[in-house]
């Protein structure tokens, strides 16, 4: 059974670890793979580096699968078509996990990541009671990324050279 979250317009999909595994191989396969498919006007910068994160995820899995909701990559499906990523990277410290994500550009603007991070942060908090915050960087440029953050509820911490750090509070989700 695959394990999947529900948003209004999207499922959040994980894949499973020999789907991972056979993706780190090919990264373009992954859709397929699952089951699914990709969109038609497929942006292949959106596979760079993507073998190596999935290899990673994989043994991530094999090594922990009790962290298994940790440890997979979410996939973000949009009527059947695999539009973009997101997940955690590793298991927590000191009650902090790290959230990161990818969106195809073809579907850049429409509120999907924001959606997504949302429910992803929503869904870790109330199943894992060890996280007490959820924290994100992004590149001090990169303004698409700091609005997801902003409309999900972190909150903006200090500059860090190249880098602007966030923070989501499980309490501010659940008050």
């Amino acid at each position: 059974m695959r394990h999947t979250i529900a948003t209004q317009r999207l499922t959040l999909l994980a894949p499973t670890a020999e789907e991972l595994r056979a993706a780190s191989r090919k990264p373009k396969s992954l859709p397929h793979v699952m089951g699914k498919r990709t969109p038609l006007n497929d942006d292949p910068r959106y596979y760079r580096n993507k073998g190596v994160i999935y290899a990673a995820k994989a043994r991530q899995l094999d090594a922990l699968p009790e962290e298994w909701l940790l440890c997979t990559a979410w996939m973000l499906c949009l009527d059947g078509v695999l539009i973009g990523e997101c997940g955690y990277k590793g298991v927590p410290r000191n009650g902090e996990i790290e959230v990161g994500y990818a969106l195809r550009s073809t579907y850049s603007g429409h509120g999907y990541m924001s959606e997504a991070v949302e429910a992803l942060c929503r869904h870790i908090f109330y199943n894992d009671s060890r996280i007490t915050a959820i924290v994100a960087r992004t590149k001090r440029r990169n303004i698409k990324s700091q609005n997801v953050l902003r409309r999900c509820g972190f909150m903006q911490n200090e500059p860090w050279r190249w880098y602007t750090h966030w923070k989501l509070l499980r309490s501010k989700v659940f008050n």
